[in-house]
């Protein structure tokens, strides 16, 4: 049953791929930050330069860290 439920979350993180994030937080040197997806601060990676309240797009997700660029406007 337990495996059930983390396949069908896995599922739906999946389906996250594409959505946009609203960047709180960024470290430059280490290419990672904070970010609002769902009302709920998540993990960010990125190889892109991210500044606070830039707006982002999930490329993947791994585990608990979403893996994202920048959105060019």
């Amino acid at each position: 049953m337990k495996a059930m439920q983390r396949g069908q979350k896995n599922r739906e993180k999946e389906n996250w791929v594409g959505q946009t994030v609203k960047v709180k937080s960024f470290t430059p040197l280490e290419k990672t930050g904070m970010a609002f997806l769902h009302g709920e601060l998540w993990k960010i990676k990125s190889k892109d330069q991210l500044d606070v309240d830039d707006t982002a797009i999930i490329e993947k997700v791994e585990g608990l860290t979403l893996i994202v660029k920048q959105k060019k406007s």
